[in-house]
């Protein structure tokens, strides 16, 4: 698949002067002309750009960006660095070096291996790498190894990282499906939720990530106003099985009976949760997704 310069921009979130630029003075991409003039960007010229984006995100100058991005991904000396998607040893071996890094505080150490994750999918980034250091550290903080501070700069770190693939993936597409994506009242746990936003926006939908703690009230209005395919909702805290319905029904009784709505998390990991209208999915993804990303508009 080819696209124009504009497309481009408008899925990278990049300037077209910026994008002309970057070609110009660090030869990131090298895009073919029309008969016309007009450059035409490959899969692979997006796939560079998008390193590059990921890279500036993390602190790296424009420069060093295209730099490692052209040595990383061309098969110049530094590519045995990263880390193979299908490489689940050395996944694991990167998720505990980071672990360390980051229980020193380290910053500039974990940025350095997280930037070897640049040819590894999102996904694959975040079940291979983020949710298993997030495990390690809360195991970690519950026997006393690991301390408050501590916990809080991992999560702070992780959820940073899940927010820059969300604004790298999201979709564009002016007919793709909205999806609204929330925590209740007093749910604070919200990167069960983030990478459920990413992995939403990998599949084309169109995301609003309104984050945690959001007032009931206002969520309604919101979803309302906006008439989204789908309102999708995290409940981590454990919370009385009645308590989880109730809220799921009175979420269901005040939107717009157009919108589906799903309710995820460990606290709805118990058997036979059921509201009407309402999908409790535990920690999966609801089964009417690939219907809704399909349907015609």
């Amino acid at each position: 698949m080819s696209y124009q310069i504009k497309m481009v921009s408008e899925m990278l979130g990049i300037p077209k002067n910026t994008l002309i630029a970057w070609e110009r003075r660090y030869a990131i991409v090298d895009p073919e002309r029309t008969d016309a003039g007009y450059r035409v960007y490959s899969e692979r010229d997006v796939r560079r750009l998008r390193r590059v984006q990921a890279l500036l995100d993390q602190g790296y100058k424009v420069g060093e960006a295209c730099r490692i991005v052209s040595e990383r991904v061309d098969g110049e000396p530094d590519r045995p660095r990263d880390v193979a998607s299908t490489d689940l040893a050395a996944l694991t071996a990167l998720k505990e070096e980071l672990r360390d890094r980051l229980l020193a505080f380290d910053r500039e150490g974990a940025d350095k291996l997280t930037a070897r994750l640049i040819v590894v999918p999102f996904e694959q980034g975040i079940d291979g790498v983020y949710f298993p250091l997030l495990r390690d550290i809360g195991t970690g903080w519950e026997t006393g190894r690991v301390t408050v501070v501590q916990e809080h700069y991992v999560s702070a770190y992780c959820r940073e990282k899940l927010l820059v693939m969300l604004n790298s993936v999201q979709g564009v597409q002016p007919d793709a499906p909205e999806i609204t994506c929330a925590t209740p009242p007093g749910e604070h746990h919200e990167l069960g939720l983030l990478a459920l936003a990413v992995r939403l926006a990998i599949r084309g939908f169109r995301v609003t990530y309104l984050g945690s703690n959001v007032p009931v009230a206002d969520l309604v209005d919101h979803v309302n106003g906006r008439r989204p395919a789908a309102l999708c909702l995290s409940m981590v805290h454990s919370r009385p099985r009645a308590e989880v319905v109730s809220f799921a029904r009175e979420v269901r009784s005040r939107i717009d009976a157009s919108v589906r709505i799903a309710v995820g998390g460990r606290a709805t990991d118990e058997p036979d949760l059921s509201a009407p209208g309402v999908t409790f999915c535990g920690h999966g993804l609801p089964p009417w997704l690939d219907a809704l990303r399909y349907k015609t508009p």
